[in-house]
């Protein structure tokens, strides 16, 4: 089974999401919290750190891991974390994503192309109380 990490990126209530390029592999077109593979020997925390920056450009400090679940085709084990960005501002950094939007998830679940279940991940890290 493959390891991959999703990174939440929040502020105030909006989090981070991207489009992903219609040209990938895995849930083309869809729109989801910046994520992507483990890589061999890497840890899931400098995945994080990993992937913000080839993705988006920023540095992120992995603050929490906060939930796991398996992709719905049992294929991946995905690995949420909750991170801060604490240099530079998201931007597209190459073409894994098409777009960037800082969304609420009103506004997210307004969206085409969106995990049910991200949803519901993102409505729990809201109402938790010790997630800043």
């Amino acid at each position: 089974m493959l390891e991959g990490v999703v990174i939440i990126l929040r502020r105030d209530k909006r989090f981070l999401v991207g489009k992903r390029s219609s040209w990938k592999q895995t849930a083309p077109n869809m729109w989801t919290s910046i994520a992507g593979k483990i890589e061999k020997g890497e840890s899931e925390s400098s995945a994080v750190v990993r992937e913000a920056w080839e993705e988006i450009g920023v540095r992120v400090k992995p603050l929490a891991k906060i939930e796991q679940a398996v992709t719905r085709d049992g294929s991946t084990r995905l690995h949420y974390w909750l991170g801060e960005i604490t240099e530079g501002e998201p931007f597209l950094n190459n073409d894994e994503n098409s777009e960037l939007k800082w969304l609420n998830i009103e506004e997210i679940k307004q969206l085409e192309n969106t995990f049910a279940e991200e949803i519901e991940i993102l409505n729990r890290v809201l109402n938790r109380p010790d997630v800043p």
